[in-house]
């Protein structure tokens, strides 16, 4: 197919590029440090008991994707 036969839409962006978004809030806090104490936790009991370190990103990274579909917090948008 040549260049001359498609033609793109334009794209709108989601997000108002002139507005400023808080990313760093109490919640986002909160979550994170929740999720790093669990899994450091869980890590260090691992490599005492069975002497073996595993990464724990991609268990946090499903469990706090999991938490955020089950809050559903509301767009600050």
């Amino acid at each position: 197919m040549s260049d001359e036969t498609r033609s793109i839409p334009p794209v709108e962006p989601v997000l108002d590029p002139k507005k400023d978004y808080e990313e760093i809030n109490s919640y986002v806090v909160f979550w994170g440090l929740f999720y790093a104490a669990i899994f450091t936790l869980a890590v260090g009991y691992l490599c005492l008991k069975i002497g073996q370190t595993v990464d724990a990103f991609a268990p946090v990274s499903v469990l706090a994707m999991g938490t955020a579909v089950i809050l559903k917090r509301k767009c600050v948008c």
